[in-house]
């Protein structure tokens, strides 16, 4: 998966015209040199183990280092669900 910072957000390719011109709907499917030409890098998404029946994952924020942009995410415990009395 590929994403870039805008300027902190992080942003997923769309389908949409590539500077040459050409359109394109599919940007996973675009070779690694094309999608890092048009500004987009490597997606590292750090996840730890988790339950996920009473635990979910919270995304930290996007860092580019680079040559990728990498997230961290963290484990917090899942809210008590709600029961109408």
């Amino acid at each position: 998966m590929y994403a870039r910072l805008n300027p902190t957000e992080l942003v997923l390719p769309p389908s949409a015209q590539l500077r040459d011109g050409t359109w394109v709907s599919n940007y996973d499917l675009l070779p690694d040199d094309v999608l890092r030409a048009e500004g987009w890098k490597p997606l590292r998404e750090i996840i730890p183990e988790y339950d996920a029946g009473t635990q979910m994952l919270v995304p930290g924020e996007p860092i580019d280092a680079g040559d990728e942009i990498i997230v961290t995410y963290t484990v917090a415990e899942q809210a008590e669900p709600y029961e109408n009395p």
